[in-house]
């Protein structure tokens, strides 16, 4: 195993809508994640920010769009309480290799622990 991502890989955790879905269907969180998304060149016409992404209804997702760099803080606090009043989640933790996305604790507890039996295992 050579990174935290390859760790993941390991034990079928491909990406952070698969593993939020893979959870879910274990029945471990509700089944959302906060996605970051930062603008890589002038010429990107997409905005940075984060979403909401709701993994069983793509239609659900809810974008916090940041036009200007200084109000990344207060666009991520909106997704937060938006999505904590929405699902229920009141924890929020990173998952070493998914860079930048945000998930309910229960959810990066899950994935360490099939991280740390596979290892265990090996």
């Amino acid at each position: 195993m050579d990174t935290a991502h390859d760790a993941l890989l390991d034990v079928g955790l491909v990406n952070s809508w698969h593993l939020v879905t893979k959870a879910q269907a274990a029945g471990v969180g509700p089944g959302v994640y906060l996605a970051h998304r930062t603008k890589t060149a002038a010429l990107d016409w997409r905005a940075s920010g984060w979403t909401v992404a709701d993994v069983a209804h793509v239609s659900k997702a809810r974008r916090f769009p940041v036009q200007d760099p200084a109000d990344q803080d207060e666009m991520l606090l909106d997704a937060i309480t938006w999505a904590n009043a929405r699902y229920g989640t009141t924890v929020w933790a990173t998952i070493p290799g998914l860079p930048g996305d945000l998930f309910p604790a229960e959810v990066a507890s899950w994935a360490a622990e099939r991280v740390a039996a596979s290892t265990a295992a090996a």
